[in-house]
């Protein structure tokens, strides 16, 4: 139990992020015992309240320090199989010692030149202090948007020094009825190539299944081949 802690695309939004304490948190639980929603026996501190809900997201609430914030996250990956937690754009030594204590990195990226130089950043980061560790998976989003300079995929993984595990096509209105209708992409369509992705990543993350082979193939692309 709790053997994985997954850290993935910075996404949430602390206050105070420099300071002893946060405001809220967002985690995912996924391999739920009955397949949709669990209700964890956690002893919460320090004001935090959890929300829960569809697809196993937890939102913790309230403002509270970081040792208590902590606690909490702690008692959730003691009682879950996998954890997945966003972190925030914002630089602080809770979120430097949060994802360096990860089993697997996650790094969600736009293929531009300031996520280019972020992601080489943090990838550096965490190999060079994690140098017996697995490198992080990098997932590229919105490859393809119409009237956007971008780096092509090719030279991106160069410059990372990496393939990208996943790159995810930018499909406005999958992802937009999706977000308007609270659901996940494989709740909305299963068969969708993001969907069919999302599974081939939670595998990779997890260890379930074997890496694709490399291709010249749409399917290929999408898994970074």
């Amino acid at each position: 139990e709790g053997d994985a802690a997954l850290v993935i695309d910075p996404a949430i939004t602390l206050t105070d992020v420099d300071g002893s304490t946060l405001t809220g948190a967002t985690v995912t639980i996924t391999n739920l015992s009955d397949g949709a929603n669990e209700i964890l026996g956690v002893t919460l501190s320090g004001g935090i309240t959890i929300a829960s809900n569809p697809g196993g997201v937890l939102t913790l609430t309230g403002n509270a320090t970081l040792s208590e914030y902590e606690t909490v996250l702690d008692k959730v990956r003691r009682q879950a199989p996998f954890v997945t937690l966003d972190l925030p754009h914002a630089w602080s030594p809770w979120v430097r010692q949060t994802l360096l204590s990860a089993d697997q990195v996650v790094l969600t990226v736009t293929p531009d030149l300031a996520s280019l130089r972020n992601a080489k950043n943090l990838f550096d980061l965490v190999t060079s202090a994690r140098p017996n560790d697995e490198p992080p998976k990098v997932v590229i989003n919105m490859a393809g948007m119409p009237k956007r300079p971008e780096i092509p995929v090719k030279d991106f993984a160069e410059a990372l020094g990496t393939q990208p595990a996943l790159v995810l096509p930018f499909e406005p209105q999958l992802f937009g009825k999706a977000a308007n209708n609270g659901q996940m992409i494989t709740e909305l369509d299963a068969k969708s190539k993001a969907a069919e992705g999302f599974g081939h990543l939670a595998g990779l993350v997890s260890g379930r299944v074997a890496p694709l082979p490399r291709k010249r193939s749409f399917i290929g692309k999408l898994f970074g081949g």
